[in-house]
């Protein structure tokens, strides 16, 4: 199938206009703070110590680490699959092909205008209501946000000799772990209590009381029903999905799968580095506060923040090298996950995938 790359290009051009939260003061906002970050990394690390550290990376482990991205986009996809109703008319190709265009479009364009082509793209492809396709990328986004949190407050099992120095000095700041990591810790606590939160919300009782509660508001009283009432609506549509025989526990899997195959890029990116070496679990904590880290407002591909948060990690873990060398990785193995969502991307282009649909859904 050839590709109208014109029609692609005014298609998101339209997208982007109408994208009516995208101002410049938001996106020179987001501009400053990645700045920031490099601006802070390059003032306490050397830009040539960087590019030494690197040099003589192995670039074998660089592609072998783009594989573990793609198998991980791969799950991804099979992921959102699951939270589809039964007999829903797509393909896991298409899934993937929609997801990996949508994360694509979202490193290269402010606004995470990758998730409206994303649903838009889907709605099209299921028939389905585009509230249902809404509802299946934010629980998505929940077990992503679970997954990672629970790897963060978990860091202290994973890494049985998880020994923090009292300070860590992070271009130019002193962080004192004896503040830092109880409070990291205490997470898996939060967790448990967001997760019964959640089941709460399944239940009919629990909703009319949030409903209750909220028409004894007065501020946007209407606005606040609506979406409390189409939120609990789509809810139960995707509660035969969930429930059905083991899809809950196997998002969840697939979940872990997921990250834990970025985790593997990030390791095996550290073997093509003679003089860098870490272990696989403390390349799982990296990777997720780096990837919890990118939810700061910055730049598309969170340039600057993952690095500042990886280097942030990696010290604070003991790793035995120079900062150097720790952001050299750091920057190495953002540059894998990027460039490997970007190509895929584009091959979801070239292969065909049609962006025709979002034009005939309201925002």
């Amino acid at each position: 199938m050839s590709v109208d790359f014109k029609k692609t290009f005014i298609f998101l051009r339209d997208l982007f206009n109408k994208r009516k939260s995208i101002s410049t003061p938001s996106f020179v906002f987001r501009a400053f703070i990645s700045l920031a970050f490099l601006g802070g990394l390059l003032y306490s690390v050397p830009l040539d110590d960087i590019f030494k550290s690197i040099k003589n990376m192995d670039a074998t482990y660089f592609f072998v680490a783009a594989i573990a991205v793609v198998i991980s986009l791969l799950l991804r996809s099979v992921r959102w699959l699951i939270l589809f109703p039964p007999l829903t008319k797509i393909s896991l190709w298409s899934c993937f092909k929609i997801n990996t265009l949508g994360l694509a479009l979202n490193g290269l364009i402010p606004g995470r205008l990758g998730d409206f082509l994303r649903i838009g793209m889907a709605t099209q492809k299921t028939e389905l209501p585009y509230t249902v396709v809404i509802s299946t990328v934010v629980i998505e986004r929940l077990f992503d946000a679970f997954t990672l949190l629970l790897v963060i407050g978990s860091t202290s099992f994973l890494i049985s000799d998880f020994r923090p120095s009292e300070e860590i000095l992070v271009m130019n700041f002193t962080f004192h772990a004896s503040d830092i990591f109880p409070l990291l810790s205490k997470l898996t606590y939060i967790l448990v209590g967001c997760t019964a939160l959640g089941f709460l919300l399944i239940h009919t009782k629990f909703q009319n009381l949030l409903l209750s509660l909220a028409s004894r508001i007065k501020y946007r009283k209407e606005k606040t029903l609506n979406f409390l009432n189409n939120f609990f609506r789509n809810l139960e549509s995707l509660k035969p999905t969930l429930f059905h025989k083991y899809n809950l526990l196997r998002i969840l899997i697939y979940s872990f799968l997921t990250w834990g195959l970025i985790a593997l890029c990030n390791y095996t990116i550290s073997f093509g580095l003679p003089e860098f070496q870490i272990t696989f679990a403390q390349a799982l904590v990296m990777t997720a506060l780096s990837t919890l880290a990118a939810f700061i407002p910055s730049v598309p591909g969170a340039w600057g923040v993952y690095e500042s948060a990886s280097l942030f990690a990696l010290i604070a873990m003991g790793v035995d090298a120079t900062h150097a060398q720790m952001l050299g990785y750091s920057i190495l193995c953002h540059l894998c996950q990027y460039s490997t969502i970007i190509i895929s991307g584009a091959f979801s282009v070239l292969t065909g995938t049609s962006t025709e649909s979002f034009a005939n859904i309201e925002e």
